[in-house]
This record gives structure tokens, sequence and C-alpha cells, in this order.
């Protein structure tokens, strides 16, 4: 029986004789076939290195799990399927709502999040986006965004020039990201008696603005009542006080 061979002619006398004494190659390149490397837990640090994921490590309990999640997401990566694949490994919902403003990416996680998580979810988003986009801001109960006269949101759901949020530390996983956050809290408690109130005091202001066709900025009703002073307009400060309430 000739035996086989795939070394080139110009090959060694060391390298033949390696090739004449080593185990059949075929059960060799069985054991290197991608499925059993996948199997293989002495292969799998190798592959999620390979893979480039081996930097998610820390958010799964085992090597083998690590490779089972990072695969589909390895397909989806660069856009928001992707953002929302990695954020479940943090143990977020895939509900989470992501807006693209231009090259900016503002994230609602669904919850408060702690500092402590920011770096985390700064760590598999960033790894997820395309290069162009920039991982700015998390939000929830708490959104304001930049007016825009033309559009958007009125001024008294906006801010001047920038959105609500203050930059919280995520190093080492790049630039501060923008945490915007809120929490509603009600407490009851028993009204006073009508017999405490002894007097009131009525404070008015009104403000005139004697030209309609000319839109100032400091002159003009964007969007709530106008409470300053206009060119020829007339300001009227009322004080007054009542007597205490019947009751009843």
């Amino acid at each position: 029986m000739v035996q086989r061979t795939i070394l080139p002619p110009q090959r060694s006398p060391l390298e033949l004789a390696i090739d004449e004494t080593a185990a059949q190659w075929e059960a060799i390149v069985a054991q290197l076939e991608p499925a059993a490397v996948r199997g293989n837990a002495s292969f799998q640090p190798w592959l999620a290195m390979q893979w480039q994921v081996a930097q998610f490590a820390q958010y799964f309990q085992s090597t083998d799990a690590l490779l089972t999640a990072a695969l589909p997401w390895l397909f989806e990566r660069g856009n928001a399927a992707s953002v929302r694949r990695a954020l479940t490994w943090l143990g977020y919902d895939r509900a989470v709502v992501i807006e693209e403003d231009g090259a900016l990416l503002h994230v609602d996680l669904g919850r408060l999040v702690k500092g402590l998580e920011l770096a985390s979810v700064a760590h598999v988003v960033r790894a997820s986006i395309p290069l162009h986009m920039r991982f700015w801001r998390v939000y929830h109960d708490w959104d304001l965004r930049p007016i825009r006269l033309d559009g958007g949101p009125g001024l008294d759901a906006a801010l001047l020039d920038n959105d609500s949020g203050e930059p919280v530390d995520v190093t080492p996983y790049g630039l501060p990201v923008k945490l915007s956050q809120g929490a509603s809290t009600r407490t009851d408690s028993d009204s006073p008696g009508v017999g405490l109130v002894q007097a009131m005091q009525l404070v008015h202001m009104t403000t005139v603005v004697t030209y309609d066709d000319r839109i100032i900025l400091d002159a003009w009703r964007l969007d709530s009542e106008l409470l300053v002073d206009a060119s020829l307009g007339v300001t009227l400060l009322v004080s007054s006080i009542s007597n205490a309430p019947v009751r009843g």
C-alpha cells in the first residue's frame, strides 16, 4: 500500500521522517473539523479569541455559553439588533428603546441604571455599533432634548442647546456616557383644617403685546403664557388680602 503524503517534492528529510511516523492524518483532520473544535472544551478559549468575543467572558458562566450567544451576535454586529442582543447578556429586556440622532445613539433601558452598570452597558453597546456611531446617552423617565423651532418638542419639554443628563465615567470602555434618569414618588398626608387658613395673598401679572404681527422672541407666545415685558406693553401687578374662607 502506498502511503499518502501532503509534503511537497522539495521536502526535507526531517519533514519526511515526521510525516512517516506521525499518526494518521485523517484522524488529525477530523479533530480539527469546525464542529469538533466548537465542541472541544480545550479549543473553546482559542475559538473565543479567534472570534474576538473573549472580551465578553465576564458576562457568561462558561466559554461554551459565550460562544453560543456570540455566534448570532457576530452575524448581526453593526446594527440595532446586535445592540439589543448584547444588552440581553446584561439582563435587559429586548424591548429597550434605541434612537439614532444623527451619529449619536440614545438608549432607554427600561429601568433605572446604576453608575457601575453603565460601564458594562457601554462595553457591549460600543462593541456592537459601527465606527461612525457614538454611544451618547442613556435615559429613563427623564428625557429632554434640544429645542428645535421648526419641529421637535416644545419649550416646556426641551432644553435650549443640549439634552438632559450628566456625563458618567465608564472607564475603560471609552468616553463618558450621559445618564438622564427620573424616578417618581408619591406620598399622602392629611390636609390641614380650614381653620388654620387666616389670610391669602394673590399676585396677578399680565402683559399686553401690542403688535401681533411682530414675531420677536421676548414678546411672543411660543408655547405658554407670556410673563415678560414687551415693547410698549403694559404690566399690572395687583396684590390683595382676602378674608379667611367660609367653613363648609
